[in-house]
């Protein structure tokens, strides 16, 4: 069927992937490789600019509202994702060695790039538990947007996520972000007043 699929001959599918697994592994290759491309310089960035300055609370929570956009609308517009969000929710819930290339070449990445932002800002090394806590938090409201998509468009009454939609989607998730930060007894913003 995949040969079928492919316009290739089974023994040409053979010889590139040698199995199915290979052919399976190829796939999670290729989507790291397209979520990376998607995301590779927004990460890169971030580092560069934790590494190089000392920002201030305003421009981290800026760089991270900003980075928490990018995810949305690669997670609610219209994108490739739509073909593989099985393919990573089944390696959610049944880890394979597909899973691994997934978490390495993409989620670590992006975890990384969102825990740093959290650290600086709750002034807490990125390996605190409640740092990487609440990047998953961050990080996993958007994902429930997109995994339980039909479900959360039902309740909302909207067809899609599309333009003002998108942009109510993308406020309301900074208000969110923002009042957790705001909230936060470790702030500097806090004990300096």
């Amino acid at each position: 069927m995949i040969a079928e699929k492919a316009g290739v001959t089974l023994p040409a599918l053979h010889y590139y992937f040698d199995s199915k697994e290979g052919a399976y592994l190829a796939c999670a290759e290729h989507i790291a490789e397209r979520m990376q491309a998607n995301l590779g310089a927004a990460t890169a960035r971030i580092a560069e600019m934790l590494a190089e300055e000392k920002p201030s609370p305003s421009q981290l929570l800026e760089t991270l509202l900003g980075f928490l956009d990018r995810l949305t609308d690669l997670f609610l517009g219209a994108h490739e994702l739509d073909k593989w969000l099985l393919f990573i929710i089944r390696e959610q819930a049944h880890p394979t060695k597909a899973f691994d290339i997934l978490f390495k070449r993409m989620m670590s990445r992006v975890a990384g790039a969102c825990t740093m932002l959290v650290a600086r800002l709750l002034d807490k090394p990125d390996n605190d538990p409640e740092v990487r806590i609440r990047t998953v938090a961050l990080v996993g409201q958007i994902i429930f947007f997109r995994t339980a998509r039909e479900a959360v468009l039902r309740i909302v009454g909207w067809p899609d996520f599309d333009d003002d939609r998108l942009a109510l989607v993308k406020s309301v998730l900074h208000a969110q972000t923002i009042a957790s930060f705001a909230a936060n007894p470790n702030s500097k913003r806090r004990r300096r007043a």
